[in-house]
């Protein structure tokens, strides 16, 4: 059984929102055409909250470099046990 994979969005907001999730799931350096893609992972062995403010500002300046249709209007961050971060943007869409 193969996933189905819509390839056009329904909408302006869904569309935004599925370019976003790519762009912050994709490792910077990862895409050959486009090596700043995505994001850096050298926030990874910082303590937290060195590593929540590189992440939300690599977060606010890559939304803005390759998904001009939106803008962050936040960031906040769920923090695990093990000192996993797991970021929620915020964002509204500009028309």
């Amino acid at each position: 059984m193969r996933p189905e994979i819509a390839f056009s969005a329904a909408d302006t907001a869904e569309d935004v929102q599925r370019c976003i999730a790519v762009l912050l799931s994709t490792r910077a350096g990862s895409v050959a055409m486009d090596r700043e893609f995505g994001l850096s992972w050298d926030f990874v062995d910082l303590p937290v909250e060195a590593a929540q403010a590189a992440l939300t500002a690599e977060i606010v300046a890559k939304v803005a470099k390759y998904e001009p249709r939106a803008q962050v209007q936040n960031v906040t961050y769920t923090v695990g046990d093990d000192g996993t971060l797991l970021p929620h943007v915020e964002v509204t869409i500009n028309e």
